[in-house]
């Protein structure tokens, strides 16, 4: 299991993209949007996305934190040592976009039933994401940080049931990595914003409200070469810009990697200084 992972600098925003197909005003300009209301979308279930860039870029993995795609969707990662695409220096190769189908389907109020299907009136997991107010997360990682000039990026999803692909943002670029993992306690937490007061018969009110992804965790025993890569990150980063974190960038719980993604803007927090040479750092963001 590969240790937090931060990709402080969206190189997409910087990119020209051109995408295979688009549906009227829902264009590629939309990726660089911070509107998930405001997605870009396909004509039909499979598109191609081409990126490229005038000077060289990172590349060490993708994020879309928030798409309308199934757990059959599948994703693929053309790097390009030159803007036209022609000469190839990776390939990811096919990977399911946001595998999760082997969790079956769930309904709130029902147990997690692995065997469910759409006859009992449950539907797939990923495709209802959007109800708890965030979207599916496609994550891709390449199996090394590569210097490119141009991406190219297949997604596939046949059984979508809305017969197009939705993106709200495409994340791409290097990341950082500390020495040392994120400390153990840290949180994940889905924050339910909707409001409950009670009559005076006694009787609960809600106003249903979104619910926002936080998370939460501590950076402990840096060494200074982590400090100072850190506090460059969070002073570019301020608390204005949105910064992708990876709490658990990979392993056998795919579910478990997606959950512990966030794409979103922190809070201020400072360096400390807990021994020598050794320095903390606490982390608290609020999800897109």
């Amino acid at each position: 299991m590969a240790n937090l992972r931060i990709i402080y600098d969206n190189a997409a925003d910087r990119a020209t993209i051109v995408a295979s197909s688009t549906t009227g005003l829902l264009g590629v300009q939309n990726l660089k949007s911070e509107i998930k209301a405001l997605p870009f979308r396909s004509v039909g279930t499979s598109v191609t996305l081409d990126l490229s860039w005038a000077t060289n870029e990172y590349f060490g993995g993708l994020f879309l934190p928030a798409s309308n795609l199934t757990p059959q969707a599948t994703c693929r990662i053309l790097g390009f040592s030159d803007s036209a695409h022609l000469t190839q220096i990776f390939d990811t190769g096919v990977a399911f976009a946001n595998p999760g189908s082997a969790l079956g389907q769930i309904t709130l109020g029902q147990p997690l039933n692995a065997n469910a299907t759409s006859s009992d009136g449950t539907l797939p997991l990923n495709a209802n994401s959007f109800a708890y107010g965030a979207g599916a997360k496609c994550i891709q990682w390449a199996n090394q940080q590569y210097i490119v000039k141009s991406l190219r990026v297949i997604l596939d999803d046949p059984q979508n049931p809305f017969g197009k692909i939705d993106i709200s943002r495409l994340i791409t670029g290097g990341y950082w990595s500390p020495q040392h993992n994120a400390s153990y306690g840290a949180e994940l937490i889905p924050d339910d914003n909707s409001k409950i007061t009670r009559t005076d018969s006694r009787d609960f009110i809600v106003d249903r409200n979104e619910i926002i992804d936080i998370m939460k965790f501590d950076i402990e025993g840096m060494p200074s070469v982590d400090r100072a890569v850190l506090t460059k990150i969070i002073k570019g980063v301020g608390t204005y810009r949105s910064i992708s974190v990876f709490l658990i960038p990979t392993g056998d719980d795919p579910l478990l990697q997606q959950d512990s993604s966030i794409y979103g803007k922190r809070d201020n927090s400072g360096i400390r200084f807990t021994s020598f040479n050794a320095y903390s750092n606490s982390f608290y963001i609020q999800g897109w």
